[in-house]
């Protein structure tokens, strides 16, 4: 397996002003405007120089940020693929199509607890699986009995996707004396789809060349195997006590890396920003003009 080249990416976001409106003023979808971006050389060769994004937003319930610790839906790190016989799908092995995506969903649990129900939508009528490592569509992950505390309630068949099963010489599964399927945790290389609700703030940059915008992919410009770190992230929440009213404010977004001279040199190149509250709707997106490094202090 390749090894993650060990170039800096670094990410700092703070709120550095924000003001409230009544609720009739702003829409519960949030808005954002470009504001300023920033660039700041560092001599020293070892260190990450800075790329400082400021963008204003404008939200009608203030629902937005999230904490770093929040893993729960909707805001996992991703979702398993299944097949058609409800097995998941690892990197080796042969699967029947069409393939299922396993989206877990929260639901009310005895004593005001959360229990995470799974729910599975269509995916794929191919086996597009990709043949290499590709850290943007594998996991290494062990099924751990905190990850799927319920069952769904659709399909009593799942449970064989929440472990693997001993199977007999024949390949047919064993059962114990009560019936159930013999079960044992495993680490393997499972096939997902990362939630795009994970994060908060996308930072996507494009590079002008002749008048055609091209994306540049982080994830892989300095690692073919996807696994190269990109800007999307998490901002907190800044003031709880603005979540059910309306709020504006100048968000700072502070992206380190060894990477951008590297990278963008002298080109020009746009950055396309967009955010997420936790109701999870979607704010517009908001472009910055063509710049260049040069342009913004390099």
């Amino acid at each position: 397996m390749r090894q993650i080249k060990p170039l800096s990416y670094f990410i700092i976001i703070s709120i550095i002003s924000y003001s409230c409106f009544r609720p009739e003023d702003f829409v519960d979808e949030p808005r954002i405007s470009y504001n300023n971006l920033i660039f700041k050389e560092t001599p020293a060769n070892n260190e990450p120089d800075s790329l400082i994004l400021f963008f204003d937003f404008q939200d009608g319930d203030g629902d937005i940020g999230l904490f770093e610790d929040e893993s729960n839906p909707p805001f996992h790190d991703f979702d398993f693929i299944i097949d058609n016989n409800n097995f998941l799908v690892t990197f080796s092995g042969n699967f029947e199509t069409p393939f299922k995506r396993l989206v877990p969903t929260l639901i009310p649990g005895p004593q005001n607890s959360e229990l995470i129900r799974l729910n599975s939508e269509f995916f794929s009528d191919d086996d597009n699986r990709p043949p290499n490592w590709d850290c943007q569509e594998y996991v290494i992950d062990s099924m751990r009995e905190d990850r799927f505390p319920v069952l769904p309630y659709e399909d009593q068949d799942f449970i064989n996707i929440l472990r693997d099963t001993i199977r007999d010489e024949n390949g047919d599964i064993e059962f114990d004396s009560q019936g159930d399927p013999k079960l044992f945790t495993v680490l393997d290389t499972f096939y997902v789809v990362k939630n795009q609700h994970n994060k908060n703030i996308d930072v996507n940059f494009y590079r002008k060349t002749n008048g055609i915008y091209e994306f540049i992919d982080w994830a892989r410009i300095f690692d073919e195997n996807g696994c190269g770190l990109n800007f999307n992230a998490r901002f907190p929440i800044f003031a709880p006590e603005r979540i059910g009213k309306s709020t504006e404010g100048t968000i700072k977004y502070a992206m380190l890396s060894n990477g951008f001279r590297l990278v963008l040199r002298n080109d020009t190149f746009q950055i396309r920003t967009t955010i997420r509250d936790r109701a999870l709707n979607t704010s517009n997106t908001t472009e910055s003009p063509d710049l260049t490094l040069q342009q913004i202090g390099g």
